[in-house]
């Protein structure tokens, strides 16, 4: 059921407020008051107008790029010549790095790459040059070892070779000394001659032949005695002296020959006779020549020989030194160096 509704339109009064008993609150602090911006009203549309957009800035303009710089000529000549050629390309990198800078050019870092390289490379190729003329000059010592030595040799051989000839004349000598001593001794053997025509005519080619022949031993003594090689050798001067003895006593023996032969064909047989009994005494004499010339001849056969052997390992070793000068002379340089 519906409640009935007030029909009196009169308010109840409300009661007034007390203020004189309640205190008053302390007055709050004055701060300046904030201003309200006006209302742009020109930037408000109008109703019923088309939106409008916020205009466009305008950028500020950029600055355009400095121009680059051009790259300096002398900086990339150093640096590629560096590598060639060492200090040229140091020198040339070190111009190119001292007028970059009034050229108003670049290539700094090249110019510097430049002399780096081209120290390096002068240095390397120096230490390299150096070491190789060391190794060069110590390769020619050797040559100039080996060709001393081998000059050595060549007089050393010349030198031989002439005693070697020396001794060659010398038992020439004693060859044709000893040819002419057989040729007495097959005479003292001979059987006393009879007073014929045919013992007359042996009697005078014997004394043709012992005339010879004293001449041919006397010679063949001169010579041997002439020797340039008794004047080292003295052993051989000491058994040429020997020979020379018994050839004093045997020309005595040749002369007492010669004059009996010649008694013999004149007719003269006591002289003949009194040479034929003094041949056992000729022939012991003639024994002793023959003893003293076969004991030089044997002397002078064995230091030839020896000689010769000196001469022949004279030729060994300086042939020796000449094949290795040869082989080291073919040589290349990498060979030389390493």
């Amino acid at each position: 059921m519906d409640q009935p509704v007030n029909q009196d339109p009169t308010p109840t009064p409300s009661p007034a407020p007390d203020f004189a008993a309640a205190p008053s609150p302390a007055p709050a602090p004055q701060t300046a008051p904030t201003p309200i911006p006006a209302p742009d009203f020109a930037a408000a549309p109008s109703p019923g107008s088309a939106p409008q957009t916020a205009p466009t800035p305008t950028p500020e303009p950029v600055a355009a790029p400095a121009p680059k710089k051009p790259l300096s000529a002398l900086a990339v000549t150093g640096f590629i010549l560096s590598f060639f050629t060492g200090l040229v390309g140091v020198i040339v990198s070190i111009i190119g790095l001292a007028t970059m800078k009034k050229a108003g050019k670049r290539g700094k870092g090249l110019a510097i790459a430049g002399i780096c390289i081209g120290l390096i490379v002068t240095l390397s190729v120096g230490g390299f040059g150096a070491y190789a003329a060391v190794k060069i000059n110590k390769a020619d010592q050797e040559h100039r070892a080996r060709l001393a030595k081998i000059a050595t040799y060549d007089a050393q051989i010349t030198e031989l070779q002439a005693q070697r000839s020396q001794y060659d004349s010398a038992l020439s000598a004693t060859g044709e000394v000893s040819l002419a001593l057989a040729a007495e001794a097959d005479i003292t053997a001979m059987p006393a001659p009879q007073d014929t025509a045919a013992d007359r005519a042996k009697a005078q080619a014997n004394l043709d032949l012992f005339t010879k022949g004293k001449k041919e031993i006397a010679d063949g003594v001169t010579a041997l005695a002439a020797e340039k090689v008794f004047s080292t050798d003295t052993d051989g001067a000491a058994k040429l002296k020997a020979v020379t003895d018994a050839w004093k006593t045997s020309s005595a023996d040749f002369d007492k020959l010669i004059g009996g032969f010649k008694a013999f064909t004149t007719g003269d047989f006591d002289t003949y006779n009194a040479m034929v009994d003094a041949l056992p005494g000729v022939d012991k004499n003639a024994t002793a020549l023959s003893d003293a010339i076969t004991a030089l001849s044997s002397h002078l056969s064995d230091q030839a020989l020896a000689v010769q052997d000196k001469i022949d390992q004279a030729k060994d070793k300086r042939n020796s030194i000449v094949k290795t000068d040869q082989a080291q002379a073919k040589r290349n340089l990498w060979q030389i160096l390493f």
